[in-house]
């Protein structure tokens, strides 16, 4: 039994529940802990809409704050998205065994299982997503009016759903039935410009602030839809393998697709929009497309805010390839393989820094220590996370608040918390460095 629980522990993709919280999770809950004003004031300020940190405001006050409360709160969003997918393959007119089989494959989706062991609002995002798309399948206008609202204050990249809305009702299906989610964006539009305004007026750092995203390669063009649909993050843990092969295959899947919608297109224009296909091309490819072309002037292609386009992408695939059983077949086969090589990839090699452990052991030391002194500025919302009792004891080595980049989210940062040096005593202080590395220092 006890060999069973370590396995499950850390083996299997429930051990993201119990692994330390990283500085944006930490975020999360700082964020959240304050009372409603603020939590609208700051993430104003900061890069991402409210709803997600009032939802997680109102999950911690009955479940609290602990590494699994927190992340339970994706978990079960997640199991929310899977149970949307489902209907969405059912409005398809999809039955039997395969209605299952291609709901496990959407589960299994590296990128979406990943993010639903996280305390941030990107399977949130992934949800309201498949409600906004699923009312356009079912005609329901209302839905579509409230999840498209609510998906806006869930995370700013949610404007390309309304992008694709639009395109897809002005420029492919001109019929009655899909005026009305025609009419639909331009309430959105109204229903945000207040927000907007806000936004400008308070000068947010979306708006004037450099961004931590590096620029992309050619040949990492070519791997995007890789790494949205795994969750592949540059630079945080050993490349995956076989990620060209995979990448390869992904994109000859997905262009043969393409090429078979458009020439179907050509063919009977009528046909093409009744199965749905223009619908997820517009889901699936329009986002990422829209992100890529940005990054060639400025960085701004971050898988992990892409991946509300991972179902579209499924479905646009099962919309082209289901009347050619052998290749349908091949696709899900390569689809599930690469997912379970990549989870497996992602449990043995992407790992959080164990803040938990580390600042439980400090504790002993800080006890009596005048002050504890950060020169790694973004580690500040995991001390203050996991070492509460402390805050006040905490300071930044940093010139000050208006020197940090906006990205680290210094919205929650205090103000009175920065010294521009270590200060001149014979005492023996804390001062920390990247990654949690501390020195015991006495500076005379």
């Amino acid at each position: 039994m006890l060999n069973m629980l370590d396995y499950f522990y850390k083996h299997t993709v429930f051990k993201w529940f119990f692994e330390s919280l990283w500085r944006d999770e930490a975020f999360s809950v700082l964020l959240a802990k304050k009372n409603v004003g603020e939590i609208f004031y700051l993430s104003a300020k900061d890069f991402t809409p409210p709803l997600y940190y009032l939802v997680l405001k109102f999950w911690m006050i009955f479940f609290g704050d602990s590494e699994l409360a927190v992340r339970s709160l994706s978990f079960i969003l997640y199991l929310a998205c899977i149970y949307m997918f489902f209907l969405i393959l059912e409005a398809l007119k999809l039955k039997g065994r395969i209605l299952y089989i291609l709901t496990f494959i959407f589960a299994s989706f590296p990128s979406i299982l990943y993010y639903a062991f996280e305390a941030r609002p990107y399977i949130m995002l992934v949800l309201l997503s498949l409600i906004f798309y699923y009312s356009i399948l079912v005609y329901d206008r209302r839905l579509n009016l409230i999840s498209g609202f609510l998906g806006i204050f869930t995370h700013y990249f949610f404007v390309f759903n309304i992008i694709s809305q639009y395109l897809f009702c002005r420029f492919v299906d001109k019929g009655k039935k899909h005026r009305p989610f025609l009419n639909n964006v331009f309430f959105l539009l109204v229903l945000f410009s207040p927000w907007l305004f806000f936004l400008i007026y308070i000068k947010s750092y979306i708006f004037h602030s450099d961004f931590w995203v590096q620029p992309l390669t050619p040949y990492e063009y070519f791997e995007s839809f890789f790494w949205v649909l795994t969750g592949y993050i540059k630079g945080w843990e050993p490349k995956f393998g076989l990620t060209s092969i995979t990448s390869l295959i992904l994109n000859v899947f997905l262009a043969w697709a393409i090429f078979d919608l458009f020439k179907n297109y050509k063919k009977d224009k009528r046909k093409f929009v009744e199965k749905d296909g223009l619908l997820f091309f517009c889901w699936a490819l329009i986002p990422v497309v829209f992100a890529l072309s940005i990054s060639v002037f400025k960085p701004s292609f971050v898988p992990r805010y892409l991946i509300f386009t991972v179902p579209g992408l499924f479905l646009f695939l099962i919309n082209r390839y289901q009347s050619k059983s052998k290749l349908f077949y091949s696709l899900l086969v390569f689809l599930l393989v690469l997912n379970m090589l990549f989870l497996n990839h992602l449990i043995n090699k992407r790992k959080k820094y164990n803040w938990a452990f580390k600042l439980g052991m400090i504790k002993i030391y800080a006890q009596n220590k005048k002050a504890i002194y950060l020169k790694d500025y973004k580690d500040y919302p995991v001390f203050i996370y996991y070492m509460p009792e402390f805050k006040n004891r905490i300071y930044l080595v940093s010139q000050s608040k208006d020197s940090l980049p906006a990205y680290i989210g210094k919205v929650i940062y205090p103000e009175d918390k920065y010294r521009v040096s270590l200060p001149i005593t014979t005492e023996p202080i804390l001062v920390f460095y990247d990654n949690g590395r501390f020195v015991l220092e006495s500076i005379h």
